[in-house]
Formats: structure tokens, C-alpha cells, sequence
């Protein structure tokens, strides 16, 4: 089941966290966007655990929207063999005018 990270968000930024049941190595992102010019979005995660009072995040992937994503307006990217505990989202860059931007993320398993 996918989870939102990101929704319908209009500027860069950082989304909450998910906690994963074990370390998770396997991640998949859906982005989709209303519209814009330049988007960068980095894939980051912890080994720290959902106690920890301040986790450390590393990007573990990144993508940008090349001229083909940009006129579909949708993109699915992968990092694989990455084991982490934790994942959030950093929207980077989000250039555009009115526009909005969704991001869900599927990963091999997450905690109850």
C-alpha cells in the first residue's frame, strides 16, 4: 500500500518520516505534479530508529524531472539495496507557477 509523503504541496520542502518494520532496502516513489518547470526530489533515509530524538538523514537517491517527465507530468523511480530504518522526501527544487506537486512511496515493508 502506497503512503503519501508529499500532498499537493507548492513549494520545497522536507515531508514527515515513515518508520520501517526492519530495515527496508527496496523504495519506490510515485511524483506527480499539476505542472512546472525544474523539479528535484531526493530519496533520504536513517538507520537512527523512531526513538531517536533527532535522526540523522542521508539521501540514499535523487531524481530530476528530465523534458519527457516534465510533459507527462508523472514520474516512478526506485532505490534499491539501500537498507534504512526511516524515509522521508526532500522536494529540492519545485519551480512553477500555481502549480502543485504529490508524492507516494511504496516501500518492502513498513512498521506497524
Amino acid at each position: 500500500m502506497a503512503h503519501k509523503l508529499l500532498d499537493a504541496v507548492s513549494a520545497a520542502g522536507v515531508s514527515s518520516p515513515i518508520w520501517l518494520s526492519g530495515a527496508g532496502e527496496d523504495h519506490s516513489v510515485q511524483v506527480v505534479i499539476t505542472g512546472g518547470t525544474v523539479v528535484v526530489i531526493s530519496l533520504e533515509g536513517t538507520l537512527d530508529n523512531r526513538g531517536a530524538a533527532s535522526p540523522s538523514w542521508f539521501i540514499i537517491g535523487q531524481y530530476t524531472f528530465d523534458a519527457a517527465d516534465l510533459a507527462a507530468k508523472k514520474v516512478l523511480f526506485h532505490v534499491n539495496s539501500k537498507v534504512v530504518e526511516g524515509i522521508r522526501l526532500n522536494l529540492n527544487t519545485f519551480t512553477h507557477v500555481g502549480q502543485t506537486l504529490t508524492a507516494k512511496y511504496s516501500p518492502e515493508r513498513l512498521a506497524a
